[in-house]
């Protein structure tokens, strides 16, 4: 065995190593994951249901439901197993492309009749090992450098928003692999005088893929399409240019003809109008960077990742023709992309929150990891550089579990509510609803761990409905008493309390959008 030979086994070996310790701490977010936010309940009724909303059942209100009635709507039934049906019908309707919903259909169909968080997780754990080789291949190319790639990979898989991503049973984890997939294709043709069919070929069917899989990834595709077509026009490469649009036409024709709903969601949609909307609301884009930046700052290692950043761009200005002569040019296909997302997102996003900026998760860290170093390298020999920027990033890395910092999507804040609504499970259940807010995905969770529960309307939570609702049920024990927002429930449980003898009321959980109450 050549020398050569030797450090690709050797980097071989400890990107193994790198993506076992990514995975075991993902593993363990995993377990501590405890609730499921709305869009999580989505993921699976989506992939899985003859419709979106299980409200729309003709038999929600009103009845008592077995937990499994609330299973059925979230796992795949044994004689539902080849049905892929509902995957295109449900996203048609919804304003979603279908790719993710496939995958974890597939994913679930390994546990039949059983809704567990581990088919969402296991499925986010494989996709994440892709991103880790990628985020190597990306970092190598503009490090040059294979040690801070290595420290790269290993450092970005462990930020609190790599590890949101892959707790949050959504389609973003996909998103951010495409990203750095359509990423590292592009690093690959940069610096070619002819681009072949076999160059861009990769390029097209990640650009498919990531369509099919979440909207914002043509977003970030868009402004390294543009840099390409800049380049290629300046550099008077018209075959170029040619070969490359085509790609681009190819890709997007396929995927209107696969998914042509994609359209209408993006065109008319009501998530298509307030993204138009949004963007011609420029007087809040200063806030709406501001409270992004809040967000990606906490998500990749504190306010650090912001002032490097700032640092690293006045650097730039001021020593940019030094800068320019050492530079490796692929980083513009990071950093240029990435900004322009980040910018153009936080002004039309629904909400400003991280998930839409979990496709951008990866390539932002490296941008920020790329800054530090660059720094560190113009003031200290390129040994020192690497070894101060391992030491403070990976202080900052582990900070988070020092300071015990919880993760959004693990949801630990609903202190082991599913546990203890098994501890009740035989006693039952009932909840007042209002479709003043009609979030009741956020908490569905919690009926699939409850023998028996009753879904009453608001507008009929009378003591009298109560009793004959309740009439045949055992309440020796006591009911579980649970509501949403918009339910005013002092009087009812004032008079389920006279009407049944209950001494005591103990408040089991504050949710999302109502309260769960234990009275007895």
């Amino acid at each position: 065995m050549n020398s050569k030979e030797m450090k690709k086994s050797t980097i071989i070996i400890a990107l193994i190593i790198i993506i076992m310790i990514q995975i075991i701490a993902r593993v363990y977010v995993g377990i501590k994951k405890e609730y499921f936010h709305i869009d999580e309940a989505y993921s699976y009724s989506l992939m899985n249901y003859n419709k979106i909303q299980i409200t729309e059942n003709n038999d929600f209100y009103e009845n008592w439901h077995t937990k499994e009635y609330y299973i059925d709507y979230l796992a795949i039934n044994e004689d539902e197993k080849w049905d892929l049906k509902p995957v295109y019908q449900n996203q048609k309707d919804d304003v979603h492309p279908p790719l993710y919903y496939a995958l974890l259909r597939i994913a679930c169909s390994f546990t039949i009749n059983e809704f567990t968080k581990w088919t969402g997780i296991i499925l986010n754990i494989i996709i994440w090992i892709f991103s880790a080789i990628l985020i190597y291949l990306i970092s190598e190319k503009i490090f040059k450098n294979t040690k801070m790639a290595l420290l790269t990979c290993l450092i970005t898989g462990l930020t609190l928003g790599a590890l949101e991503t892959t707790a949050f049973i959504r389609m973003y984890e996909l998103a951010n692999m495409f990203v750095l997939l359509i990423t590292y294709f592009h690093m690959r043709i940069y610096s070619k005088e002819e681009i072949k069919i076999k160059d861009i070929f990769p390029i097209g069917i990640s650009i498919l893929l990531g369509s099919l899989t979440h909207y914002y990834t043509i977003i970030y595709t868009a402004f390294i399409f543009l840099i390409f077509v800049i380049k290629y026009i300046s550099k008077k490469q018209y075959k170029n240019l040619i070969k490359y649009v085509s790609c681009f036409a190819i890709a997007a024709a396929i995927s209107i003809l696969i998914f042509p709903p994609a359209l209408r969601h993006i065109f008319s949609s009501y998530r298509g109008h307030e993204a138009r909307g949004n963007l011609l609301n420029i007087q809040y884009i200063f806030s709406n960077l501001a409270t992004y930046l809040e967000i990606i700052s906490k998500n990749l290692f504190g306010p650090l990742a912001v002032y490097l950043i700032i640092a690293y761009i006045i650097f730039y200005i001021k020593k940019r023709k030094e800068i320019v002569n050492s530079e490796n040019k692929e980083i513009n296909l990071l950093l240029i992309p990435t900004i322009l997302y980040f910018i153009l997102v936080a002004q039309i996003s629904s909400y400003n929150e991280l998930r839409y900026i979990m496709p951008i998760i990866s390539t932002a860290m490296i941008c920020v990891i790329y800054a530090l170093y660059n720094l560190l390298k113009h003031y200290f020999k390129q040994g020192k550089a690497q070894i101060i920027s391992a030491i403070i990033l990976l202080i900052i890395i582990i900070s988070p579990a020092v300071a015990n910092t919880h993760l959004d999507f693990t949801y630990t804040k609903m202190n082991n509510l599913a546990k203890k609504m098994e501890e009740k499970a035989n006693i039952p259940a009932l909840y007042v609803f209002s479709d003043q807010s009609i979030r009741f995905l956020d908490d569905i969770y919690i009926f699939t761990k409850l023998d028996e529960s009753y879904i009453m309307k608001y507008s009929l939570a009378t003591i009298e409905h109560i009793h004959d609702v309740l009439e045949d049920k055992n309440t020796e024990n006591g009911i579980i008493f649970i509501y949403n927002n918009g339910v005013e429930p002092e009087q009812i449980i004032s008079e389920i309390k006279d009407t049944y003898n209950f001494k005591n009321v103990e408040d089991i959980q504050k949710l999302n959008e109502g309260m769960v109450k234990y009275i007895h």
